[in-house]
């Protein structure tokens, strides 16, 4: 008995079904589509590393400094350690002198500036006596800090009370410790004896920062000493 046959046209089928299998199979894979994004046009602003940017200064030009200035107007001025009276003096600045100011305080009525005739040396000046004479913007010049000064004292050890002058402050006598202990600025000081017939004076004296200076001679020639 004969086996039936495929038609002629499922053959031919099958062999192409076969054809395109193995093409799908083998072939390159189907490109996945990507967007495309387009360069912008123009001038792009620099990244912040690439341009640096003005830094601002708080010290002012040696040309601002040349221009600021004090002068002595009328009368001569102390020159000091430090921005105040309390300060020991170092140097005098004399009428018609000036120099220029490199300093200031924070309240602006102190000036640092070099003594004249003494290159290198500078010392404070108080611009808000009436013989200072600032030209220029002093605020452009820098605050300088200094630490506060040390007390001076005078201290009565006699049993006669003291004028001090200048200032005409009364010593107590050494009874009336510790109120016969009084601070004062540094400076030249003079004291008289109140309780000897026209006041002689018993002693002149330079008082400096930190120290304590003690009367000690009446004016009848007595000497003593505080407890």
């Amino acid at each position: 008995m004969n086996r039936p046959t495929q038609p002629r046209y499922a053959v031919l089928m099958t062999s192409l079904l076969a054809v395109v299998a193995a093409s799908l199979a083998c072939g390159p894979a189907a490109a996945v589509p990507t967007s495309t994004v387009a360069a912008p046009t123009g001038t792009t602003a620099p990244s912040p590393t690439e341009t640096a940017s003005p830094q601002p200064t708080d010290k002012p030009t040696q040309v601002e400094l040349a221009l600021v200035t004090l002068l002595a107007s009328g009368g001569n001025l102390n020159m000091r350690r430090g921005p105040g009276v309390g300060y020991n003096v170092l140097a005098v600045l004399r009428n018609g002198e000036q120099g220029t100011i490199t300093a200031r305080n924070e309240n602006n009525d102190w000036f640092y500036m070099e003594i004249p005739g003494q290159p290198g040396s500078s010392a404070w000046v108080s611009g808000a006596s009436q013989y200072s004479l600032v030209q220029g913007n002093a605020r452009a010049v820098p605050v300088m800090f200094v630490e506060p000064p040390e007390p001076a004292y005078i201290r009565n050890c006699i049993f006669h009370p003291v004028k001090i002058l200048p200032g005409d402050i009364l010593l107590p006598n050494q009874a009336a410790a510790p109120d016969n202990k009084v601070q004062f600025n540094p400076g030249i000081y003079e004291g008289y004896d109140q309780n000897v017939e026209d006041y002689p004076k018993i002693f002149n004296v330079e008082l400096r920062e930190g120290n304590t200076i003690d009367i000690t001679s009446d004016g009848l020639n007595n000497t003593y000493s505080c407890p």
